[in-house]
């Protein structure tokens, strides 16, 4: 969210029910987890919408950062291959970027990565079917 303003004219709230969209018409049925990162002050995410917020001031890019990590991490350890992780996002940190690859290459999960200008830091986790 530091990276990016929400575009023109469209709401966060507008934003994400487009974003749950796209899940949908890829052909996903079942929970989505959706986690945004980065300066929240004056967003406007519905609180029903089961967001997670985590709030980083501009300059804490490495506190933000290393929670992406964290949060991929353990959800991969939750969610067995092959489920897919959806990052929307421009600059993320070489090590989450390793872990992605790892968890696409080697371990079999789905990796969707949508790099739109300019860019917004949101991840998507999505289970496996069931």
């Amino acid at each position: 969210m530091t990276q990016c303003e929400t575009p023109n004219g469209a709401s966060d709230a507008r934003v994400l029910e487009k974003l749950l969209k796209l899940v949908t018409d890829l052909g996903h049925r079942g929970h989505v987890s959706v986690a945004a990162y980065g300066d929240m002050t004056g967003r406007d995410f519905p609180t029903e919408a089961g967001v997670k917020l985590n709030h980083f001031r501009a300059g804490e890019e490495y506190a933000k950062d290393t929670k992406m990590l964290e949060d991929v991490v353990a959800w991969a350890g939750e969610n067995p291959s092959p489920s897919t992780l959806m990052l929307v996002a421009g600059k993320v940190s070489e090590e989450l970027e390793e872990v992605v690859l790892l968890l696409k290459r080697q371990k079999n999960y789905n990796l969707i990565y949508i790099h739109p200008p300019p860019s917004p830091t949101v991840v998507v986790l999505i289970p496996s079917p069931t």
